[in-house]
């Protein structure tokens, strides 16, 4: 079956995205705990090499990497329906 245009051009979007995040890698959360500062959470991938650093609670954090990981799933998904 031929994937529709306008699916085609959404998951070309969500790729783009995915490449300039990091390529479709898992991403992780490391805690550090500072009492001067908060709570800090660094989002690093599978070989604990840092991205980005997340000030906030660990809902914020879990969050952010929860989308990034469902990102590479659901556009897998996608393209296999339209093999």
């Amino acid at each position: 079956m031929a994937i529709p245009q306008n699916v085609y051009e959404d998951v070309t979007l969500l790729k783009n995205f995915r490449d300039r995040s990091d390529g479709g890698q898992p991403w992780f959360m490391i805690p550090e705990f500072n009492t001067e500062i908060g709570d800090i959470f660094h989002i690093t991938d599978k070989n604990k090499k840092k991205l980005f650093t997340v000030h906030g609670d660990i809902t914020t954090a879990s969050y952010i990497c929860f989308l990034n990981n469902l990102l590479d799933k659901m556009i897998k998904e996608v393209e296999s329906k339209y093999e």
